[in-house]
Protein backbone atom coordinates (compact mmCIF):
# COMPACT_ATOMS: atom_id res chain seq x y z
CA UNK A 1 0.00 0.00 0.00
CA UNK A 2 0.85 3.34 -0.69
CA UNK A 3 0.44 6.71 1.95
CA UNK A 4 -2.23 9.34 1.10
CA UNK A 5 0.92 11.90 1.43
CA UNK A 6 3.99 10.16 -0.41
CA UNK A 7 3.12 9.17 -3.54
CA UNK A 8 5.74 7.37 -4.96
CA UNK A 9 4.59 7.20 -8.64
CA UNK A 10 4.48 10.84 -9.88
CA UNK A 11 2.13 11.85 -12.66
CA UNK A 12 2.91 12.12 -15.79
CA UNK A 13 4.07 15.33 -17.42
CA UNK A 14 1.34 17.61 -14.31
CA UNK A 15 2.48 21.07 -15.25
CA UNK A 16 1.60 20.23 -19.20
CA UNK A 17 -2.02 18.79 -18.17
CA UNK A 18 -2.37 21.60 -15.75
CA UNK A 19 -1.03 24.14 -18.84
CA UNK A 20 -3.80 22.37 -21.37
CA UNK A 21 -6.36 22.62 -19.26
CA UNK A 22 -5.56 26.21 -18.25
CA UNK A 23 -8.30 28.27 -19.37
CA UNK A 24 -6.13 31.51 -20.65
CA UNK A 25 -4.54 29.02 -22.94
CA UNK A 26 -6.96 27.73 -24.07
CA UNK A 27 -8.52 31.08 -25.12
CA UNK A 28 -5.67 31.73 -26.80
CA UNK A 29 -5.96 28.56 -29.26
CA UNK A 30 -9.55 29.82 -29.99
CA UNK A 31 -7.98 33.15 -30.79
CA UNK A 32 -5.75 31.49 -32.79
CA UNK A 33 -8.07 28.96 -34.83
CA UNK A 34 -10.32 31.99 -35.68
CA UNK A 35 -7.66 34.35 -36.62
CA UNK A 36 -6.21 31.39 -39.13
CA UNK A 37 -10.19 31.56 -40.95
CA UNK A 38 -10.28 34.95 -41.03
CA UNK A 39 -7.14 34.92 -42.93
CA UNK A 40 -8.16 32.00 -45.41
CA UNK A 41 -11.46 34.17 -46.02
CA UNK A 42 -9.49 37.34 -46.97
CA UNK A 43 -7.19 35.50 -48.70
CA UNK A 44 -9.41 33.27 -51.05
CA UNK A 45 -11.02 36.59 -52.05
CA UNK A 46 -7.96 38.35 -53.09
CA UNK A 47 -7.81 41.18 -49.78
CA UNK A 48 -3.97 41.15 -49.62
CA UNK A 49 -1.52 42.24 -52.14
CA UNK A 50 1.89 40.84 -52.46
CA UNK A 51 3.85 42.86 -49.96
CA UNK A 52 0.98 42.22 -47.14
CA UNK A 53 0.76 38.40 -48.15
CA UNK A 54 3.91 38.12 -47.05
CA UNK A 55 3.78 39.26 -43.61
CA UNK A 56 0.15 37.34 -43.32
CA UNK A 57 2.24 34.09 -44.58
CA UNK A 58 4.88 34.89 -41.20
CA UNK A 59 1.69 35.02 -39.24
CA UNK A 60 0.02 32.60 -40.53
CA UNK A 61 3.24 30.34 -39.91
CA UNK A 62 3.35 31.26 -36.12
CA UNK A 63 -0.66 30.23 -36.14
CA UNK A 64 0.24 26.88 -37.44
CA UNK A 65 3.57 26.55 -34.93
CA UNK A 66 1.37 27.48 -31.95
CA UNK A 67 -1.16 24.88 -32.99
CA UNK A 68 1.62 22.23 -33.59
CA UNK A 69 2.85 22.88 -30.36
CA UNK A 70 -0.48 21.85 -28.81
CA UNK A 71 -0.93 19.16 -30.20
CA UNK A 72 3.03 17.59 -29.30
CA UNK A 73 1.78 19.06 -25.49
CA UNK A 74 -1.57 16.64 -25.93
CA UNK A 75 0.55 13.63 -26.97
CA UNK A 76 3.12 13.95 -24.30
CA UNK A 77 0.86 13.36 -21.97
CA UNK A 78 -1.38 10.64 -23.84
CA UNK A 79 -0.78 7.10 -22.49
CA UNK A 80 -0.83 5.67 -25.93
CA UNK A 81 -0.84 6.73 -29.45
CA UNK A 82 -4.06 5.06 -30.26
CA UNK A 83 -5.56 7.12 -28.05
CA UNK A 84 -3.85 10.43 -28.73
CA UNK A 85 -5.02 9.71 -32.41
CA UNK A 86 -8.56 9.05 -31.63
CA UNK A 87 -9.12 12.41 -29.53
CA UNK A 88 -7.32 14.80 -31.81
CA UNK A 89 -7.75 12.94 -35.39
CA UNK A 90 -9.69 16.22 -36.58
CA UNK A 91 -7.49 18.61 -35.28
CA UNK A 92 -4.42 16.88 -37.07
CA UNK A 93 -6.52 16.56 -40.37
CA UNK A 94 -6.95 20.26 -39.91
CA UNK A 95 -3.63 21.60 -39.25
CA UNK A 96 -2.39 19.35 -41.97
CA UNK A 97 -3.40 22.14 -44.81
CA UNK A 98 -1.74 24.61 -42.92
CA UNK A 99 1.81 23.68 -42.98
CA UNK A 100 3.48 24.51 -45.88
CA UNK A 101 4.69 21.46 -46.97
CA UNK A 102 1.51 20.71 -47.36
CA UNK A 103 0.07 23.23 -49.54
CA UNK A 104 -0.43 21.83 -53.06
CA UNK A 105 -3.52 22.26 -54.98
CA UNK A 106 -6.39 23.99 -54.79
CA UNK A 107 -8.12 21.39 -52.56
CA UNK A 108 -5.81 22.01 -49.97
CA UNK A 109 -7.88 25.56 -49.29
CA UNK A 110 -11.47 23.76 -48.62
CA UNK A 111 -9.41 21.30 -46.18
CA UNK A 112 -7.90 23.88 -44.52
CA UNK A 113 -11.77 24.68 -43.12
CA UNK A 114 -11.47 21.52 -41.01
CA UNK A 115 -9.85 23.11 -38.08
CA UNK A 116 -13.82 24.90 -37.68
CA UNK A 117 -13.47 21.42 -36.27
CA UNK A 118 -11.10 21.81 -33.89
CA UNK A 119 -12.59 25.11 -32.65
CA UNK A 120 -15.63 22.92 -31.49
CA UNK A 121 -13.52 20.43 -29.69
CA UNK A 122 -11.40 23.39 -27.87
CA UNK A 123 -14.58 24.90 -26.85
CA UNK A 124 -16.56 22.01 -25.63
CA UNK A 125 -13.18 20.19 -23.69
CA UNK A 126 -11.25 23.23 -22.40
CA UNK A 127 -12.84 26.78 -22.19
CA UNK A 128 -13.45 26.36 -18.62
CA UNK A 129 -14.68 29.95 -18.59
CA UNK A 130 -17.77 29.24 -20.84
CA UNK A 131 -18.86 25.72 -19.79
CA UNK A 132 -21.46 27.74 -17.20
CA UNK A 133 -23.06 29.42 -20.44
CA UNK A 134 -23.25 26.09 -22.56
CA UNK A 135 -25.44 24.77 -20.02
CA UNK A 136 -28.87 24.39 -21.03
CA UNK A 137 -30.52 24.79 -24.01
CA UNK A 138 -27.82 27.60 -25.42
CA UNK A 139 -25.27 25.23 -26.23
CA UNK A 140 -28.11 23.45 -28.53
CA UNK A 141 -28.36 26.32 -30.50
CA UNK A 142 -24.80 27.28 -30.16
CA UNK A 143 -23.84 23.89 -31.79
CA UNK A 144 -26.57 23.74 -34.42
CA UNK A 145 -25.40 27.36 -35.83
CA UNK A 146 -21.63 26.12 -35.42
CA UNK A 147 -22.35 23.44 -37.62
CA UNK A 148 -24.48 25.73 -40.27
CA UNK A 149 -21.57 28.32 -40.16
CA UNK A 150 -19.02 25.48 -41.27
CA UNK A 151 -20.75 24.63 -43.56
CA UNK A 152 -21.73 27.60 -45.21
CA UNK A 153 -17.81 29.01 -45.29
CA UNK A 154 -16.71 25.62 -46.75
CA UNK A 155 -18.93 26.07 -49.45
CA UNK A 156 -17.68 29.86 -49.89
CA UNK A 157 -14.44 29.20 -49.98
CA UNK A 158 -14.83 26.12 -52.18
CA UNK A 159 -17.26 27.86 -55.08
CA UNK A 160 -15.11 30.63 -54.78
CA UNK A 161 -11.61 28.60 -55.36
CA UNK A 162 -12.89 26.34 -57.80
CA UNK A 163 -15.86 28.25 -59.72
CA UNK A 164 -13.95 31.18 -59.34
CA UNK A 165 -10.61 29.93 -60.64
CA UNK A 166 -12.40 29.42 -64.52
CA UNK A 167 -14.49 32.63 -64.49
CA UNK A 168 -17.83 31.29 -64.05
CA UNK A 169 -18.37 32.67 -60.48
CA UNK A 170 -17.62 35.86 -59.20
CA UNK A 171 -16.35 35.17 -55.48
CA UNK A 172 -19.00 37.52 -53.95
CA UNK A 173 -21.78 35.10 -55.20
CA UNK A 174 -19.65 32.51 -53.84
CA UNK A 175 -21.02 33.40 -50.83
CA UNK A 176 -24.80 33.41 -51.84
CA UNK A 177 -24.33 30.12 -53.84
CA UNK A 178 -23.38 28.08 -50.26
CA UNK A 179 -26.14 29.81 -48.24
CA UNK A 180 -29.09 28.69 -50.78
CA UNK A 181 -27.44 25.29 -51.70
CA UNK A 182 -27.12 24.60 -47.86
CA UNK A 183 -30.74 25.45 -47.14
CA UNK A 184 -32.55 24.50 -50.55
CA UNK A 185 -30.71 21.42 -51.72
CA UNK A 186 -29.68 22.42 -54.93
CA UNK A 187 -27.34 24.42 -56.91
CA UNK A 188 -28.93 27.17 -59.43
CA UNK A 189 -25.93 26.61 -62.13
CA UNK A 190 -25.00 23.18 -61.59
CA UNK A 191 -20.86 23.70 -61.24
CA UNK A 192 -18.69 22.91 -63.86
CA UNK A 193 -15.45 22.25 -62.29
CA UNK A 194 -14.56 18.65 -60.34
CA UNK A 195 -13.82 20.85 -57.51
CA UNK A 196 -17.14 22.54 -57.33
CA UNK A 197 -19.26 19.69 -57.86
CA UNK A 198 -17.42 17.96 -54.72
CA UNK A 199 -18.00 21.07 -52.94
CA UNK A 200 -21.67 20.58 -53.43
CA UNK A 201 -21.93 17.46 -52.64
CA UNK A 202 -20.18 18.09 -49.53
CA UNK A 203 -23.13 20.51 -48.90
CA UNK A 204 -25.73 18.33 -49.80
CA UNK A 205 -24.58 15.75 -47.03
CA UNK A 206 -24.32 18.53 -45.06
CA UNK A 207 -27.67 19.47 -45.18
CA UNK A 208 -29.05 16.36 -44.77
CA UNK A 209 -26.84 15.85 -41.21
CA UNK A 210 -27.73 19.46 -40.53
CA UNK A 211 -31.65 19.20 -40.85
CA UNK A 212 -31.54 15.40 -39.60
CA UNK A 213 -29.87 17.22 -36.43
CA UNK A 214 -32.42 19.47 -35.95
CA UNK A 215 -35.45 17.16 -35.98
CA UNK A 216 -34.15 13.68 -35.77
CA UNK A 217 -32.63 11.20 -32.92
CA UNK A 218 -29.10 12.30 -34.59
CA UNK A 219 -29.19 16.11 -33.16
CA UNK A 220 -30.90 14.34 -29.63
CA UNK A 221 -27.80 12.27 -28.93
CA UNK A 222 -24.78 14.51 -30.34
CA UNK A 223 -26.23 17.75 -28.27
CA UNK A 224 -26.63 15.87 -25.05
CA UNK A 225 -23.26 14.35 -25.59
CA UNK A 226 -21.58 17.98 -26.15
CA UNK A 227 -23.81 19.29 -23.45
CA UNK A 228 -22.65 16.67 -21.02
CA UNK A 229 -18.64 17.77 -21.50
CA UNK A 230 -19.56 21.13 -21.40
CA UNK A 231 -20.77 20.30 -17.55
CA UNK A 232 -17.70 18.71 -17.21
CA UNK A 233 -19.65 14.73 -17.43
CA UNK A 234 -17.68 12.16 -18.70
CA UNK A 235 -17.88 8.51 -19.12
CA UNK A 236 -14.14 7.41 -19.82
CA UNK A 237 -11.31 8.93 -17.64
CA UNK A 238 -8.96 5.56 -18.50
CA UNK A 239 -6.38 7.78 -19.57
CA UNK A 240 -5.75 9.85 -16.57
CA UNK A 241 -2.82 9.04 -14.19
CA UNK A 242 -2.52 9.29 -10.25
CA UNK A 243 -5.38 10.94 -10.11
CA UNK A 244 -8.12 10.64 -7.70
CA UNK A 245 -11.61 9.06 -7.57
CA UNK A 246 -14.24 9.85 -5.51
CA UNK A 247 -17.11 7.12 -5.15
CA UNK A 248 -20.16 8.68 -3.64
CA UNK A 249 -21.43 12.06 -3.20
CA UNK A 250 -22.24 13.98 0.02
CA UNK A 251 -21.40 17.26 1.37
CA UNK A 252 -17.92 16.03 2.02
CA UNK A 253 -16.95 16.16 -1.32
CA UNK A 254 -17.09 20.31 -0.97
CA UNK A 255 -14.31 19.44 1.65
CA UNK A 256 -12.25 17.39 -0.29
CA UNK A 257 -12.26 19.11 -3.59
CA UNK A 258 -11.12 22.19 -1.78
CA UNK A 259 -8.68 20.68 0.38
CA UNK A 260 -7.13 18.65 -2.70
CA UNK A 261 -7.09 21.53 -4.88
CA UNK A 262 -4.89 23.49 -1.88
CA UNK A 263 -2.91 20.76 -1.24
CA UNK A 264 1.06 21.30 -2.53
CA UNK A 265 1.06 17.51 -3.44
CA UNK A 266 -2.24 16.88 -5.08
CA UNK A 267 -3.32 20.37 -6.39
CA UNK A 268 -2.30 19.05 -9.78
CA UNK A 269 -4.55 15.62 -10.08
CA UNK A 270 -7.68 15.27 -11.38
CA UNK A 271 -10.72 14.35 -9.23
CA UNK A 272 -12.90 11.95 -10.67
CA UNK A 273 -16.52 12.34 -8.97
CA UNK A 274 -18.58 9.03 -9.29
CA UNK A 275 -22.50 9.22 -7.95
CA UNK A 276 -25.54 9.41 -9.87
CA UNK A 277 -26.33 12.31 -7.29
CA UNK A 278 -22.77 14.06 -8.67
CA UNK A 279 -23.36 17.68 -8.93
CA UNK A 280 -20.58 20.20 -9.79
CA UNK A 281 -22.84 23.12 -9.40
CA UNK A 282 -22.70 22.90 -5.37
CA UNK A 283 -19.20 22.80 -5.75
CA UNK A 284 -18.89 26.37 -7.37
CA UNK A 285 -21.70 27.76 -5.51
CA UNK A 286 -19.69 27.47 -2.49
CA UNK A 287 -16.47 28.92 -4.46
CA UNK A 288 -14.88 25.96 -4.94
CA UNK A 289 -12.30 25.55 -8.18
CA UNK A 290 -14.07 22.67 -10.41
CA UNK A 291 -10.85 23.12 -13.34
CA UNK A 292 -9.46 19.57 -12.53
CA UNK A 293 -12.59 17.49 -11.58
CA UNK A 294 -14.75 15.74 -13.95
CA UNK A 295 -18.04 13.55 -12.66
CA UNK A 296 -19.39 10.48 -13.97
CA UNK A 297 -23.17 9.98 -13.22
CA UNK A 298 -23.64 6.16 -12.71
CA UNK A 299 -23.14 3.41 -10.06
CA UNK A 300 -20.24 3.44 -8.62
CA UNK A 301 -20.61 -0.31 -7.35
CA UNK A 302 -20.01 -1.27 -11.20
CA UNK A 303 -16.88 -2.79 -11.94
CA UNK A 304 -16.69 -1.64 -15.72
CA UNK A 305 -17.99 1.80 -14.08
CA UNK A 306 -14.52 1.66 -11.91
CA UNK A 307 -12.70 0.64 -14.87
CA UNK A 308 -13.61 3.72 -16.92
CA UNK A 309 -13.05 5.84 -14.09
CA UNK A 310 -9.12 4.61 -14.63
CA UNK A 311 -9.26 3.01 -10.95
CA UNK A 312 -6.14 1.03 -11.95
CA UNK A 313 -3.91 3.80 -12.50
CA UNK A 314 -5.70 5.89 -10.01
CA UNK A 315 -3.41 6.87 -6.55
CA UNK A 316 -6.22 7.52 -4.25
CA UNK A 317 -9.64 6.24 -4.03
CA UNK A 318 -12.49 7.42 -1.10
CA UNK A 319 -15.79 5.78 -0.96
CA UNK A 320 -18.37 8.00 1.01
CA UNK A 321 -21.09 6.53 2.53
CA UNK A 322 -23.67 8.00 0.22
CA UNK A 323 -27.21 8.96 1.80
CA UNK A 324 -30.94 7.48 -0.21
CA UNK A 325 -33.96 7.75 1.37
CA UNK A 326 -34.64 4.07 -0.02
CA UNK A 327 -31.62 2.86 1.72
CA UNK A 328 -31.20 2.01 5.29
CA UNK A 329 -27.57 2.94 6.61
CA UNK A 330 -26.87 -1.05 6.41
CA UNK A 331 -27.30 -1.22 2.84
CA UNK A 332 -25.30 2.35 2.51
CA UNK A 333 -22.70 0.48 3.81
CA UNK A 334 -22.86 -2.97 2.00
CA UNK A 335 -22.58 -0.47 -1.24
CA UNK A 336 -19.21 0.98 0.63
CA UNK A 337 -18.07 -1.81 1.02
CA UNK A 338 -18.23 -3.55 -2.17
CA UNK A 339 -17.23 -0.68 -3.90
CA UNK A 340 -13.94 -0.36 -1.55
CA UNK A 341 -13.07 -4.26 -1.54
CA UNK A 342 -13.69 -4.18 -5.59
CA UNK A 343 -11.18 -1.30 -5.64
CA UNK A 344 -8.74 -3.02 -3.68
CA UNK A 345 -8.84 -6.13 -5.53
CA UNK A 346 -8.56 -4.08 -9.23
CA UNK A 347 -5.52 -2.15 -7.61
CA UNK A 348 -3.85 -3.30 -4.98
CA UNK A 349 -1.37 -0.57 -5.14
CA UNK A 350 -3.60 2.14 -4.44
CA UNK A 351 -4.85 4.19 -1.14
CA UNK A 352 -8.27 3.59 -0.29
CA UNK A 353 -10.17 5.42 2.10
CA UNK A 354 -13.66 4.11 3.41
CA UNK A 355 -16.64 6.03 5.04
CA UNK A 356 -19.31 3.68 7.18
CA UNK A 357 -22.13 4.16 9.77
CA UNK A 358 -21.76 0.75 11.45
CA UNK A 359 -18.24 0.09 13.50
CA UNK A 360 -18.62 -3.91 13.07
CA UNK A 361 -18.19 -3.53 9.48
CA UNK A 362 -14.39 -2.16 9.58
CA UNK A 363 -12.85 -5.84 10.42
CA UNK A 364 -14.35 -7.06 6.60
CA UNK A 365 -12.40 -3.86 4.94
CA UNK A 366 -9.51 -3.85 6.53
CA UNK A 367 -8.65 -8.03 5.64
CA UNK A 368 -9.78 -6.97 2.02
CA UNK A 369 -7.13 -4.41 2.10
CA UNK A 370 -8.50 -0.62 2.77
CA UNK A 371 -6.35 1.40 4.20
CA UNK A 372 -8.71 3.84 6.31
CA UNK A 373 -12.15 3.73 7.19
CA UNK A 374 -13.64 6.43 8.88
CA UNK A 375 -16.87 5.99 11.19
CA UNK A 376 -19.41 8.85 9.90
CA UNK A 377 -19.76 11.09 13.18
CA UNK A 378 -17.12 9.31 14.70
CA UNK A 379 -14.48 11.99 14.66
CA UNK A 380 -16.99 14.61 15.02
CA UNK A 381 -18.23 13.35 18.22
CA UNK A 382 -15.11 13.06 19.43
CA UNK A 383 -13.89 16.20 18.45
CA UNK A 384 -17.11 17.61 20.33
CA UNK A 385 -15.98 15.65 23.40
CA UNK A 386 -12.97 17.13 23.69
CA UNK A 387 -14.21 20.51 23.33
CA UNK A 388 -16.52 19.78 25.97
CA UNK A 389 -13.71 18.98 28.52
CA UNK A 390 -11.20 21.69 27.23
CA UNK A 391 -12.03 24.42 26.21
CA UNK A 392 -10.56 26.66 23.32
CA UNK A 393 -9.21 23.31 21.83
CA UNK A 394 -11.17 23.84 18.40
CA UNK A 395 -8.89 26.21 17.15
CA UNK A 396 -5.68 23.70 17.07
CA UNK A 397 -7.80 20.42 15.02
CA UNK A 398 -8.84 23.65 12.54
CA UNK A 399 -5.71 24.67 12.00
CA UNK A 400 -4.37 21.14 11.72
CA UNK A 401 -6.54 19.48 9.95
CA UNK A 402 -6.68 21.75 6.80
CA UNK A 403 -4.22 22.98 4.11
CA UNK A 404 -6.11 26.30 3.47
CA UNK A 405 -3.63 28.49 6.15
CA UNK A 406 -1.31 28.01 9.28
CA UNK A 407 -0.09 24.29 9.87
CA UNK A 408 -0.75 20.96 8.94
CA UNK A 409 0.15 17.56 9.52
CA UNK A 410 2.69 15.78 7.20
CA UNK A 411 4.74 12.18 7.10
CA UNK A 412 8.33 12.87 6.51
CA UNK A 413 10.66 9.80 5.61
CA UNK A 414 12.88 9.09 8.48
CA UNK A 415 16.38 11.26 7.81
CA UNK A 416 19.34 8.82 8.82
CA UNK A 417 20.64 10.95 10.97
CA UNK A 418 17.65 9.35 13.18
CA UNK A 419 18.05 6.00 12.39
CA UNK A 420 18.76 3.90 16.19
CA UNK A 421 18.18 7.30 18.14
CA UNK A 422 15.09 8.46 19.98
CA UNK A 423 11.64 10.64 19.68
CA UNK A 424 13.52 13.27 22.15
CA UNK A 425 16.34 13.09 19.07
CA UNK A 426 13.34 13.67 16.45
CA UNK A 427 12.00 16.36 17.93
CA UNK A 428 15.41 18.62 18.24
CA UNK A 429 16.63 17.85 14.74
CA UNK A 430 12.41 18.35 12.82
CA UNK A 431 12.54 21.48 15.12
CA UNK A 432 15.97 22.38 13.83
CA UNK A 433 15.56 21.56 9.77
CA UNK A 434 12.58 21.62 8.93
CA UNK A 435 10.64 23.81 11.44
CA UNK A 436 8.75 21.17 12.39
CA UNK A 437 6.98 19.12 15.35
CA UNK A 438 7.52 15.48 15.46
CA UNK A 439 4.17 13.91 17.28
CA UNK A 440 4.02 10.07 15.92
CA UNK A 441 6.27 7.48 13.92
CA UNK A 442 4.87 5.00 11.27
CA UNK A 443 6.68 1.68 11.23
CA UNK A 444 7.36 -0.56 7.52
CA UNK A 445 4.69 -2.31 9.62
CA UNK A 446 1.87 0.26 8.93
CA UNK A 447 1.23 0.86 12.50
CA UNK A 448 1.09 4.43 14.18
CA UNK A 449 2.41 5.38 17.30
CA UNK A 450 1.99 8.87 18.95
CA UNK A 451 4.72 10.34 21.00
CA UNK A 452 6.85 6.67 21.47
CA UNK A 453 8.70 7.19 24.44
CA UNK A 454 10.95 4.12 24.44
CA UNK A 455 11.24 3.67 20.46
CA UNK A 456 14.34 3.66 18.35
CA UNK A 457 13.71 5.03 14.91
CA UNK A 458 14.62 2.17 12.27
CA UNK A 459 15.08 3.05 8.86
CA UNK A 460 12.07 2.75 6.59
CA UNK A 461 9.84 4.53 9.66
CA UNK A 462 8.00 7.67 8.91
CA UNK A 463 7.46 10.58 11.24
CA UNK A 464 4.44 12.43 11.31
CA UNK A 465 4.79 16.11 11.88
CA UNK A 466 3.13 19.39 12.56
CA UNK A 467 4.37 21.90 9.80
CA UNK A 468 3.74 24.85 8.69
CA UNK A 469 1.23 24.95 4.94
CA UNK A 470 3.64 26.74 3.05
CA UNK A 471 7.11 24.87 3.57
CA UNK A 472 4.95 21.52 3.26
CA UNK A 473 7.08 19.31 0.96
CA UNK A 474 6.27 15.49 -0.83
CA UNK A 475 9.19 13.96 1.31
Amino acid sequence: MISNIVIKKRKKYPKIRKLLSNKYFNSVIVTLVILSVIILLLDVFNFFDKNMMMQVSRLNDFITSVLVFELILKWFVSNSNKKFLARNWIEILAVLPLLRVFRFGRLAYAFRLLRLFSLGTILQKKIGSITGALQSKLLEYSLLIGLMTFAILFGTVGFAQFEGSTGLIEPSEAFWKALFSLFSGEYADYPQTLGGKFVLFMLLVFEMTFFAMLTGTISAVMVEKFKETGMQKINDASDCVDHIVICGFNPKVNILVREFSIDPIRKDSEIIIISQKADLESLKSQGIKTDMVMIMQEDYTHIDVLKRSGINTANLAIVLSEPDVNRSTHDMDARTILSALTIEKMNSKIHTCAEINHPEYIDHLKMGGVDDVVIEGDVSGRLLARMGSSRGILPFFEDVLSNQSGNTMHFHKLPSELIGKSMSDALAWFCKNKQSIAVAVRSKSGDLVVNPRDYLFQEGDDILTIIDVNTRTSD
